[in-house]
Protein backbone atom coordinates (compact mmCIF):
# COMPACT_ATOMS: atom_id res chain seq x y z
CA UNK A 1 0.00 0.00 0.00
CA UNK A 2 1.24 3.11 -1.34
CA UNK A 3 2.52 6.02 1.43
CA UNK A 4 0.84 8.95 0.37
CA UNK A 5 2.31 11.45 3.14
CA UNK A 6 5.22 11.63 5.43
CA UNK A 7 5.96 11.06 9.19
CA UNK A 8 6.50 15.14 9.29
CA UNK A 9 3.56 15.73 7.65
CA UNK A 10 1.53 12.97 9.49
CA UNK A 11 2.79 14.84 13.13
CA UNK A 12 2.13 18.24 11.59
CA UNK A 13 -1.78 16.74 11.35
CA UNK A 14 -1.96 15.27 14.04
CA UNK A 15 -0.98 18.91 15.65
CA UNK A 16 -3.39 20.70 13.71
CA UNK A 17 -6.23 18.32 14.80
CA UNK A 18 -5.70 18.04 18.23
CA UNK A 19 -5.86 21.77 18.52
CA UNK A 20 -8.77 22.13 17.32
CA UNK A 21 -10.37 19.12 19.68
CA UNK A 22 -8.21 19.55 22.47
CA UNK A 23 -10.02 21.13 25.53
CA UNK A 24 -7.42 23.49 25.85
CA UNK A 25 -8.44 25.15 23.03
CA UNK A 26 -11.58 26.72 24.62
CA UNK A 27 -9.17 30.08 24.91
CA UNK A 28 -9.00 30.41 22.16
CA UNK A 29 -12.61 30.76 21.77
CA UNK A 30 -13.03 33.03 24.51
CA UNK A 31 -12.20 36.00 21.50
CA UNK A 32 -14.98 34.81 19.46
CA UNK A 33 -17.51 34.30 22.51
CA UNK A 34 -19.62 38.00 22.22
CA UNK A 35 -19.58 37.59 17.62
CA UNK A 36 -21.22 34.00 18.41
CA UNK A 37 -23.89 35.71 21.05
CA UNK A 38 -24.29 38.51 18.67
CA UNK A 39 -24.68 36.19 15.13
CA UNK A 40 -27.71 33.70 17.64
CA UNK A 41 -29.39 36.40 18.79
CA UNK A 42 -29.54 38.05 15.58
CA UNK A 43 -30.41 34.69 13.63
CA UNK A 44 -32.67 32.56 16.10
CA UNK A 45 -33.63 30.18 13.51
CA UNK A 46 -30.22 29.27 13.26
CA UNK A 47 -29.51 27.85 16.67
CA UNK A 48 -30.33 24.39 17.29
CA UNK A 49 -33.04 23.77 19.45
CA UNK A 50 -32.30 20.19 20.54
CA UNK A 51 -28.66 21.37 22.25
CA UNK A 52 -28.83 21.80 25.76
CA UNK A 53 -24.96 23.16 27.04
CA UNK A 54 -24.12 21.85 30.38
CA UNK A 55 -21.18 24.30 30.73
CA UNK A 56 -21.60 26.91 33.91
CA UNK A 57 -21.82 30.68 32.99
CA UNK A 58 -19.06 32.75 33.28
CA UNK A 59 -19.35 35.62 35.25
CA UNK A 60 -20.25 37.93 32.17
CA UNK A 61 -23.26 35.75 31.60
CA UNK A 62 -21.71 34.56 28.45
CA UNK A 63 -21.69 30.69 28.16
CA UNK A 64 -18.12 29.18 29.55
CA UNK A 65 -16.10 28.25 26.35
CA UNK A 66 -14.68 25.18 28.32
CA UNK A 67 -15.48 21.73 26.57
CA UNK A 68 -17.56 19.82 27.58
CA UNK A 69 -14.97 16.57 27.05
CA UNK A 70 -12.56 17.96 29.65
CA UNK A 71 -11.83 14.39 30.27
CA UNK A 72 -10.06 14.02 26.83
CA UNK A 73 -6.57 14.88 27.59
CA UNK A 74 -6.11 12.65 30.93
CA UNK A 75 -7.85 9.87 29.32
CA UNK A 76 -5.06 10.00 25.98
CA UNK A 77 -2.41 10.51 28.98
CA UNK A 78 -3.22 7.76 31.18
CA UNK A 79 -3.77 5.25 28.11
CA UNK A 80 -0.23 6.98 26.50
CA UNK A 81 1.49 6.44 30.12
CA UNK A 82 0.42 2.98 30.15
CA UNK A 83 1.20 1.71 26.03
CA UNK A 84 4.44 3.33 26.46
CA UNK A 85 5.25 1.69 29.79
CA UNK A 86 3.80 -1.80 28.37
CA UNK A 87 5.29 -1.87 24.91
CA UNK A 88 8.98 -3.36 24.18
CA UNK A 89 11.14 -1.58 23.84
CA UNK A 90 9.69 0.92 26.42
CA UNK A 91 9.77 4.64 25.92
CA UNK A 92 10.41 6.61 28.34
CA UNK A 93 9.74 9.61 26.74
CA UNK A 94 6.06 8.22 25.97
CA UNK A 95 5.72 8.02 29.49
CA UNK A 96 6.75 11.24 31.14
CA UNK A 97 5.31 13.10 28.83
CA UNK A 98 1.60 10.83 29.77
CA UNK A 99 2.56 11.52 33.20
CA UNK A 100 3.11 15.40 33.23
CA UNK A 101 0.29 15.86 30.84
CA UNK A 102 -1.87 14.02 33.26
CA UNK A 103 -1.07 15.38 36.37
CA UNK A 104 -0.77 19.36 34.44
CA UNK A 105 -4.52 18.54 32.97
CA UNK A 106 -6.10 17.22 36.49
CA UNK A 107 -3.94 19.36 39.33
CA UNK A 108 -1.45 21.15 38.05
CA UNK A 109 -3.07 23.91 35.35
CA UNK A 110 -5.62 25.14 38.53
CA UNK A 111 -2.96 25.31 40.57
CA UNK A 112 -0.67 27.25 38.53
CA UNK A 113 -3.23 29.13 37.09
CA UNK A 114 -4.24 30.06 40.53
CA UNK A 115 -1.19 31.31 41.06
CA UNK A 116 -0.60 33.51 38.33
CA UNK A 117 -4.03 34.62 38.11
CA UNK A 118 -4.14 38.68 37.66
CA UNK A 119 -0.22 38.41 36.39
CA UNK A 120 1.26 38.93 33.04
CA UNK A 121 2.15 35.09 32.94
CA UNK A 122 -1.39 33.57 33.54
CA UNK A 123 -1.60 33.06 29.66
CA UNK A 124 1.02 30.24 29.82
CA UNK A 125 -1.50 28.23 31.53
CA UNK A 126 -3.53 27.18 28.34
CA UNK A 127 -0.32 27.55 26.38
CA UNK A 128 0.99 24.95 28.66
CA UNK A 129 -1.51 22.76 28.43
CA UNK A 130 -1.90 22.81 24.28
CA UNK A 131 1.31 21.85 23.90
CA UNK A 132 1.45 19.03 26.32
CA UNK A 133 -1.91 17.69 25.40
CA UNK A 134 -1.13 17.93 21.71
CA UNK A 135 2.15 16.28 22.34
CA UNK A 136 1.13 13.19 24.45
CA UNK A 137 -1.96 12.99 21.66
CA UNK A 138 0.49 12.99 18.75
CA UNK A 139 2.66 10.03 20.71
CA UNK A 140 -0.14 7.96 21.16
CA UNK A 141 -1.12 8.34 17.89
CA UNK A 142 2.07 7.65 16.53
CA UNK A 143 2.50 4.24 18.27
CA UNK A 144 -0.58 2.93 17.75
CA UNK A 145 -0.28 3.04 14.30
CA UNK A 146 2.83 1.10 14.14
CA UNK A 147 2.21 -0.89 17.17
CA UNK A 148 3.18 -4.32 15.47
CA UNK A 149 5.85 -6.10 13.93
CA UNK A 150 5.65 -6.11 10.06
CA UNK A 151 4.44 -9.55 9.14
CA UNK A 152 6.49 -9.68 5.65
CA UNK A 153 9.56 -9.39 7.74
CA UNK A 154 9.44 -12.07 10.74
CA UNK A 155 10.27 -15.19 8.57
CA UNK A 156 12.75 -13.78 6.10
CA UNK A 157 14.81 -11.01 4.64
CA UNK A 158 12.35 -8.56 2.80
CA UNK A 159 12.51 -8.68 -0.19
CA UNK A 160 11.47 -5.16 -1.51
CA UNK A 161 12.12 -1.83 -0.32
CA UNK A 162 8.64 -0.22 0.53
CA UNK A 163 9.63 3.33 1.45
CA UNK A 164 12.95 4.30 -0.96
CA UNK A 165 13.65 7.74 0.85
CA UNK A 166 13.12 5.74 4.14
CA UNK A 167 15.46 2.82 3.98
CA UNK A 168 18.67 1.84 3.54
CA UNK A 169 19.32 -2.05 1.77
CA UNK A 170 22.88 -3.91 2.07
CA UNK A 171 21.89 -6.72 -0.62
CA UNK A 172 23.60 -8.07 -3.46
CA UNK A 173 19.89 -7.69 -5.56
CA UNK A 174 19.56 -3.46 -4.79
CA UNK A 175 21.40 -0.85 -6.11
CA UNK A 176 21.89 1.87 -3.32
CA UNK A 177 22.21 4.72 -3.91
CA UNK A 178 24.79 5.29 -1.05
CA UNK A 179 26.93 2.49 -2.99
CA UNK A 180 26.46 0.13 -0.04
CA UNK A 181 27.60 -3.30 -0.92
CA UNK A 182 27.44 -6.41 1.03
CA UNK A 183 30.35 -7.66 3.11
CA UNK A 184 31.97 -10.78 3.72
CA UNK A 185 33.54 -11.54 6.41
CA UNK A 186 35.80 -14.37 7.77
CA UNK A 187 34.06 -16.04 10.29
CA UNK A 188 30.95 -18.45 10.05
CA UNK A 189 27.45 -17.71 10.17
CA UNK A 190 26.95 -18.47 14.30
CA UNK A 191 30.02 -16.36 15.23
CA UNK A 192 28.53 -13.51 13.19
CA UNK A 193 25.43 -13.83 13.87
CA UNK A 194 26.16 -13.89 18.35
CA UNK A 195 27.93 -10.62 17.08
CA UNK A 196 24.64 -9.00 15.81
CA UNK A 197 22.60 -10.24 18.36
CA UNK A 198 25.05 -8.39 21.02
CA UNK A 199 25.23 -5.31 18.68
CA UNK A 200 21.46 -4.84 18.52
CA UNK A 201 21.22 -6.06 22.27
CA UNK A 202 23.07 -2.68 23.31
CA UNK A 203 21.48 -0.37 21.33
CA UNK A 204 18.89 1.87 22.97
CA UNK A 205 14.89 0.93 22.49
CA UNK A 206 15.57 -1.61 20.43
CA UNK A 207 13.45 -5.61 20.39
CA UNK A 208 14.77 -8.91 18.80
CA UNK A 209 11.44 -10.10 17.05
CA UNK A 210 13.64 -13.12 15.32
CA UNK A 211 16.35 -14.88 16.14
CA UNK A 212 16.64 -17.93 14.20
CA UNK A 213 19.63 -19.44 11.91
CA UNK A 214 21.04 -17.15 9.35
CA UNK A 215 18.33 -14.28 10.23
CA UNK A 216 17.62 -11.50 12.30
CA UNK A 217 14.82 -9.44 12.60
CA UNK A 218 14.22 -6.45 15.02
CA UNK A 219 12.99 -2.95 15.29
CA UNK A 220 14.45 0.32 17.28
CA UNK A 221 12.28 3.12 18.21
CA UNK A 222 13.09 6.73 17.86
CA UNK A 223 14.22 8.49 20.90
CA UNK A 224 11.55 11.75 20.76
CA UNK A 225 8.35 10.59 18.96
CA UNK A 226 9.09 6.84 19.18
CA UNK A 227 8.65 5.95 15.48
CA UNK A 228 9.24 2.26 14.73
CA UNK A 229 12.11 0.95 12.49
CA UNK A 230 12.30 -2.50 10.81
CA UNK A 231 16.08 -3.94 11.17
CA UNK A 232 16.74 -6.51 8.99
CA UNK A 233 19.81 -8.83 8.84
CA UNK A 234 20.74 -12.00 6.81
CA UNK A 235 23.47 -14.25 6.99
CA UNK A 236 24.76 -16.29 3.66
CA UNK A 237 27.41 -18.44 4.52
CA UNK A 238 30.28 -18.18 1.76
CA UNK A 239 33.24 -20.72 0.69
CA UNK A 240 36.52 -20.99 2.79
CA UNK A 241 34.11 -20.71 6.17
CA UNK A 242 33.19 -16.76 5.58
CA UNK A 243 29.79 -15.34 5.74
CA UNK A 244 28.24 -12.51 3.18
CA UNK A 245 26.24 -10.24 5.69
CA UNK A 246 22.67 -8.72 4.23
CA UNK A 247 21.07 -5.31 6.17
CA UNK A 248 18.14 -3.71 5.68
CA UNK A 249 16.77 -0.80 8.20
CA UNK A 250 13.61 0.88 6.92
CA UNK A 251 10.79 3.15 8.61
CA UNK A 252 6.98 1.96 9.14
CA UNK A 253 5.36 5.30 9.20
CA UNK A 254 6.32 8.08 6.83
CA UNK A 255 8.42 8.77 4.14
CA UNK A 256 11.78 10.99 4.92
CA UNK A 257 14.03 9.17 7.62
CA UNK A 258 16.38 12.00 7.94
CA UNK A 259 19.47 9.57 7.59
CA UNK A 260 18.32 7.64 10.81
CA UNK A 261 18.38 4.16 8.86
CA UNK A 262 21.59 4.96 7.17
CA UNK A 263 23.60 5.76 9.97
CA UNK A 264 22.17 2.41 11.63
CA UNK A 265 23.54 0.30 9.08
CA UNK A 266 26.45 1.90 8.86
CA UNK A 267 27.05 1.45 12.55
CA UNK A 268 26.31 -1.75 12.81
CA UNK A 269 28.32 -2.57 9.79
CA UNK A 270 31.58 -0.91 10.97
CA UNK A 271 30.91 -2.13 14.53
CA UNK A 272 31.46 -5.87 12.86
CA UNK A 273 34.11 -4.66 10.43
CA UNK A 274 36.15 -3.71 14.03
CA UNK A 275 35.75 -7.27 15.25
CA UNK A 276 36.41 -9.11 11.92
CA UNK A 277 38.53 -7.62 9.54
Amino acid sequence: MPQLFSSQALVVGVLCVSVCLHPSSAFIADGTASSVSLFRKRLPAFRPAHRKTVRPPSASGTPSTEMQMSFLTPAVSAVETVAAATSTPTHVPGIVTGVASFAWSLVGAEVVGSLLKGTALAGLVPLVTNVLGVWVFSLLVVRLTSRSPTKTWVEDFPQTVDHPRGATRVAPDFSSPKKLEPPVYDAPVATLQKAAKEWIEQQPRTAIVTDKEGYIYAYFLTNLMGFRDNFAVKFESQAGGKTRVWVQSELILGEGDLGVNYNRVNAFLSALGKQFK
